[in-house]
């Protein structure tokens, strides 16, 4: 198997996150991922970072990518949204999963910002007892909002868009605990995955502890941007 892939297309999905998708340069088929895993991927020189997965596992034949453009970024992120285009060529090692989901009755996936990228893939086969809490500032920074909802109606799954500005005194109240148990009644009973840049993953993970969610059922992956 080949260490390359291939930029067949990039998609501007909001404001400030791009899609990527890659595929083998030969055709070939792409390893085996499981939801939740990440590439290491080579953009250029000297510059490698972690993206998580966000399409669908049973899809060997492409890879997709959610990159956040983020000014205070080490870098990777304004290469991709400003240097890397289809048609290039960059190198990977993996995939890999740190974020695997665990067996359980019920579950609850929020999702920070740029963290709804490995959560997308988690729910791809979700029935029944889910909840999606997707956490952004405004409408426009929602991504892979359409794909969400046309799961969750097939795989009858609730999804609710929390959306409003943290540095606000209304915003700072979206996920609470007490609107965490509002959304979210049993949430303490519940398996969680928490997914988003560190600092919004630090407030939040906070708050499901305040929530009453223990640490043993609460998995964390942070994006280092």
């Amino acid at each position: 198997m080949s260490d390359r892939l291939l930029v067949r297309s990039m998609t501007l999905e909001s404001d400030g996150v791009m899609s990527v998708e890659l595929v083998d340069p030969s055709g070939r088929e792409l390893p085996a991922w499981e939801p939740g895993a990440h590439l290491d991927v080579h953009l250029t020189d000297g510059l490698s970072r972690q993206y998580s997965l966000s399409g669908d596992p049973h899809d060997r034949f492409r890879f997709r990518l959610g990159v956040l453009r983020e000014a205070a970024g080490r870098g990777g992120s304004a290469y991709v949204h400003e240097v890397l285009r289809p048609g290039d060529v960059v190198e990977f090692v993996g995939p890999r999963n740190h974020f695997r989901l665990e067996p359980a009755g019920s579950y609850v996936f929020v999702a920070g910002g740029i963290g709804i990228t490995p959560i997308r893939a988690l729910v791809e086969e979700m029935e029944g007892d889910v909840i999606v809490l997707y956490r952004v500032v405004s409408e426009d920074d929602l991504v892979f909002a359409d794909e969400l909802a046309e799961l969750a109606d097939r795989r009858s799954f609730t999804v609710h868009h929390v959306v409003g500005d943290h540095r606000s005194p209304e915003g700072r109240e979206l996920l609470s605990p007490a609107h965490l148990r509002e959304l979210v009644p049993d949430v303490a009973e519940r398996e969680v995955y928490l997914c988003g840049p560190p600092a919004m993953v630090e407030v939040l993970s906070g708050e499901l502890r305040r929530a009453g969610v223990a640490r043993k059922h609460l998995h964390v992956e942070r994006f280092a941007l």
